[in-house]
């Protein structure tokens, strides 16, 4: 860890997301920021994260309906309590004059001046609330800079500006509990508008998301109730009168409360129950757990402070890759079939407020409502329901000193086959849909481990492609970017045509123009700020001639590489013969469970044949017709080692993954990657979000990654006795349950057939 005490804290407020803060980490056992050269942390600023301090996508996922301040926002008006410091009193003695001012728009509230530090100068509540007589001026002096928000400051004798000096010799961020981040030792908020009689050297900086002055803290942790734990203020010691007691509604309940206000105590009950209770004695609040109403009374809040759901926003980013993204995430609603996440109104009729939606509205957008990642991992087959078979006595496993080859070799039959260290590579992902930082990451740490990336269908970023010699160029029905001097770049190792993905088959893509920068037009071949449309199929490559002719330029052009298709899983055996037609090398087949960046609903939650019994399918297929040439690539929905074997098992020859590979570098599983508000800088074209990708420290994250799997690879081919892990076959997998015996047609594991 490396500390620059003579730099400014470099804050960035992310457009409606997180503040980026360079040179900064989050220590988890300290639970603390720390200086770390080189490094960047996004801090939560909506008040809402459930990994605080740290941002974890939240504000990308507030109903835009609701009243409470939502969506949230980071941007203001401009308009604040007062931008002008408000000199309050003169202090006079022995020659020596100190004048005290106060700047209400950034005042945090913390308390410091009016509670414990020095309440015989400051007074809450009450006018004048300054006497400077009450205290020696040195101690005023040491009170006002320990105001961590800069509000009060003072200038001695005939000055008439308040003093600037540095308080603080190092750069240092703290968390107050319930309140705001304490900036000290220097600091520059990017493209902020700073307040009048705002300083450099200290302030509070808004944590709640309900600060009228953001990115400062203007006080109103206090009055939204922000808690760090969640809790619920129900009342406050000051607002009771002498006998302690008081009824509350909240919710629909009435709750009454029994305190002593003088002892601090305080009982709270609720229908006949009592409530658990913590108090709050920094802001004598009389607090209650909103999880336990919810339990309790099975009602809780849908807007506000303590909401138990929120419904990510309507998105407009393009294809996000075929692997992943169908698990949910904690606290968020899970889609009915047919009709958007969180439409539910009642179990008996889920689809009701879906219906009428449509019916008083009819269809916003040619699609319908829209989402983004890939449907919910228990709506799928689960890996988990298949067993791998080991050696032991009939089979003999192979000594862990035993090499294993791991090595894939698609299009053996070409002139230049491509050779992969390991059968695990990264999936399509366009640069558009990620940014530039996490394409680079991607690219670098897949080289790392010997293995290749896809560029995506938004056409391929140059310093993407030069880090990786294994590089996989599809071409999409769009064709952005594509350019024959691409195909010539050596690195350029195979080539596929993009049928589908499992989230979105059938339909086109749509990148808005505001997310068009200038780098994404040049790479996309279109103008700044124009949209980017992908339509639903090829315009001039309809027939199987039509494709093979293509094909066969580009063999020409570059020397022989592998050409591909990738396909969701639909017609599977038609689409596989129709690529077989077309002269195909390999087949990258995405099933259900595949994610997109944003696809409509209609489309995610009812396309496309879950990703095991799709590859099982398939496997049978190729086999049939004795197309022993093609490569069989599985996507769509795999994460781990386990399920990159199982896949094998079933008859896929490599795996190519798109959530893996975004987690391993960085991603948080926030599901805003629709928002262009991603929390973590993967999914973002936002400057200040893509900057907390490390290029270099997130593709050793991948290959570390990729390493490892290859190595559990090794481990089980050798616990089934392989030599390589092209020879895992479905002798090496059973399933105890029926079903999955059907839909994959591996054998049953249990006694009794079915």
């Amino acid at each position: 860890m490396a500390e620059n005490n003579s730099k400014k804290i470099q804050i960035l407020p992310s457009s409606d997301g997180p503040l980026v803060v360079k040179d900064f980490s989050w220590n988890v056992e300290t639970k603390k920021l720390q200086p770390e050269q080189g490094s960047v942390v996004a801090l939560c600023r909506c008040g809402r994260s459930s990994n605080k301090p740290l941002c974890d996508g939240t504000h990308a996922k507030q109903r835009p309906d609701a009243p409470y301040e939502q969506p949230w926002k980071s941007d203001n008006d401009g308009t604040h309590e007062s931008n002008v410091p408000d000199r309050l009193d003169t202090y006079e003695r022995d020659d020596k004059t100190l004048t005290i001012y106060d700047n209400r728009s950034i005042c945090a509230h913390a308390g410091h001046c009016t509670d414990k530090l020095l309440n015989r100068v400051f007074f809450h509540g009450k006018e004048p609330w300054c006497d400077p007589n009450g205290a020696d001026i040195e101690e005023i002096k040491r009170v006002i800079r320990m105001c961590p928000s800069g509000a009060l400051t003072y200038a001695e004798g005939d000055k008439e500006a308040p003093q600037t000096t540095k308080f603080f010799d190092r750069p240092e961020i703290e968390i107050e509990p319930n309140m705001f981040y304490k900036v000290k030792g220097g600091f520059e908020v990017q493209g902020a508008n700073k307040l009048q009689g705002q300083g450099e050297d200290h302030a509070a900086l808004c944590r709640c998301g309900q600060s009228q002055n953001k990115p400062y803290c203007n006080g109103n942790h206090y009055y939204c109730q922000f808690r760090d734990d969640n809790w619920h203020r129900i009342v406050a010691f000051y607002e009771l009168d002498e006998t302690g007691s008081k009824t509350i509604e909240w919710l629909g309940i009435s709750f009454e409360i029994k305190a002593d206000p003088k002892a601090k105590t305080a009982k709270v009950r609720a229908k006949g129950q009592d409530l658990k209770v913590i108090i709050d004695p920094k802001f004598d609040q009389v607090c209650i757990d909103p999880a336990e109403v919810k339990a309790k009374f099975g009602v809780a809040e849908k807007d506000g402070p303590h909401a138990m759901d929120a419904e990510a926003p309507v998105p407009d980013i393009e294809d996000l890759g075929g692997s992943g993204g169908n698990g949910s995430k904690k606290g968020s609603t899970s889609a009915a079939p047919n009709g958007p996440s969180g439409t539910a109104s009642s179990e008996v009729e889920p689809y009701m407020k879906f219906i009428k939606d449509l019916a008083r509205d009819g269809l916003k957008t040619h699609h319908g409502p829209m989402t983004s990642m890939g449907v919910p991992i228990g709506t799928l087959p689960k890996w988990e329901d298949i067993q791998i078979l080991t050696a032991q006595l009939a089979r003999k496993p192979l000594m862990d000193d035993e090499p294993v080859s791991t090595k894939l070799v698609i299009g053996a039959r070409c002139k230049r086959p491509l050779v992969l260290d390991l059968p695990v590579f990264v999936s399509d992902m366009s640069f558009g849909a990620l940014s530039r930082p996490a394409k680079l990451a991607l690219s670098k740490g897949a080289e790392i481990a010997g293995t290749g990336i896809c560029s995506g269908e938004g056409g391929s970023l140059d310093a993407e492609r030069e880090l990786n010699t294994h590089y996989f160029y599809e071409i999409a029905s769009a064709m952005f970017g594509y350019s024959e001097d691409i195909l010539k770049d050596p690195n350029v190792s195979a080539v596929h045509f993009k049928g589908g993905q499992a989230a979105k088959t059938g339909t086109g893509g749509h990148l808005s123009g505001n997310k068009v920068t200038p780098e994404i037009a040049k790479v996309r071949k279109l103008k700044i700020g124009e949209d980017a449309i992908s339509p639903a199929t090829f315009k001039n490559l309809k027939s199987v001639e039509d494709f093979k002719t293509f094909a066969e330029r580009v063999r020409l052009v570059t020397g022989g590489v592998p050409i591909g298709f990738k396909i969701s899983a639909q017609h599977i055996e038609e689409d596989i013969q129709f690529a077989i037609d077309a002269s195909a090398d390999y087949i990258i087949l995405d099933g259900r469970g595949g994610a997109t960046g944003a696809a409509p609903i209609i489309f995610r939650d009812n396309i496309s044949v879950p990703t095991i019994p799709a590859v099982a399918r398939a496997r049978r297929y190729i086999d049939k017709v004795g197309a022993k040439h093609i490569t069989l690539i599985a996507t769509g929905g795999l994460r781990t080692p386990s399920d990159f074997i199982k896949a094998m098992c079933l008859g896929a020859d490599g795996v190519a993954i798109s959530n893996s590979a975004m987690q391993a570098i960085g991603c948080v599983a926030a599901r805003a990657c629709n928002t262009n508000k991603c929390p973590s800088g993967v999914a973002t074209q936002d400057p200040a979000l893509a900057a907390l990708i490390n290029v270099d420290k997130s593709a050793q994250q991948l290959a570390n990654f990729l390493n490892a799997s290859k190595g559990l690879i090794e481990v089980m081919a050798r616990a089934c006795g392989h030599t390589s892990s092209a020879e895992f076959n479905q002798n090496d997998i059973t399933t105890w349950d029926p079903n999955m015996a059907r839909l994959t047609g591996i054998q049953y594991g249990g006694v009794i057939g079915f």
